[in-house]
């Protein structure tokens, strides 16, 4: 039959528009801007950060708590990275993981020790004065000689505020999820005591010190720790979470 007729002064186009399926895997490594906003997102099929330091990206990639992790003298240690590594069939941890290596030439080194921790874990019948954050509520911190505060903050991150604080490992054992706002005003001069009885009353939580064997890592260039023979970076292995 032939094509239906067309009026005048009117133009008529059919247009085959290709499928653009997603990439079967992403990844970019390279440092950050001054304008980026700091994130850091990791899911079962990508990792996502910007502004992050060389151990918050350590801790994706391994599964190692930031505060056991200790870096020693590399250029990048006093860097910010953006990282976006995506799979749909693999583990983009261990993307980064291989990223890290063969990018910064680096190399972990891990060991279990008993460390000094503080645990945090809910009082019975009592809410926790950590709120889950409203629906849009967005990322912020605080910290300085008389509060520590966040909104829209993972347990992952105030138990990292917390320790940084306190100087020793943070563990949370609270069963709270999700983000959470949260504050805790401080006494002048407050010392780890003073710290922990804050932490305690302020946020409704027991807070208990003690001694926990841990993974501690550190972190250095492979050149000053294996010297100028080192084996290449991709040759090493991803050590266990």
């Amino acid at each position: 039959n032939p094509p239906p007729a067309v009026p005048a002064g009117e133009l008529r186009m059919t247009v085959n528009v290709p499928v653009v399926e997603e990439p079967l895997a992403q990844a970019l490594l390279r440092r950050s801007t001054s304008e980026e906003t700091p994130e850091m997102a990791v899911t079962p099929r990508s990792v996502t950060a910007a502004g992050a330091s060389l151990a918050s990206l350590v801790e994706a990639a391994t599964g190692l708590p930031a505060s056991a992790i200790s870096i020693e003298s590399t250029r990048a240690a006093g860097e910010r990275f953006t990282a976006r590594f995506s799979t749909r069939t693999g583990d983009p941890r261990r993307m980064l993981w291989v990223a890290i290596e063969e990018t910064l030439e680096v190399r972990l080194v891990s060991e279990k020790v008993k460390v000094e921790v503080v645990v945090l874990k809910a009082r019975r019948g009592e809410t926790p004065g950590l709120a889950a954050s409203p629906a849009g509520q967005r990322f912020a911190k605080r910290s300085s000689d008389t509060v520590l505060s966040g909104r829209a903050m993972p347990m992952g991150q105030v138990t990292a505020m917390l320790g940084e604080r306190l100087g020793v490992s943070v563990i949370d054992e609270t069963g709270l999820t999700g983000l959470r706002d949260w504050a805790v005003n401080l006494p002048a001069d407050a010392d780890r005591d003073a710290v922990l009885v804050a932490v305690a009353e302020q946020l409704r939580l027991e807070v208990q010190p003690g001694t926990r064997e841990q993974v501690r890592a550190t972190l250095g260039a492979l050149r000053e720790r294996h010297g100028a023979a080192a084996a290449r970076p991709g040759a090493l292995k991803r050590p266990s979470a």
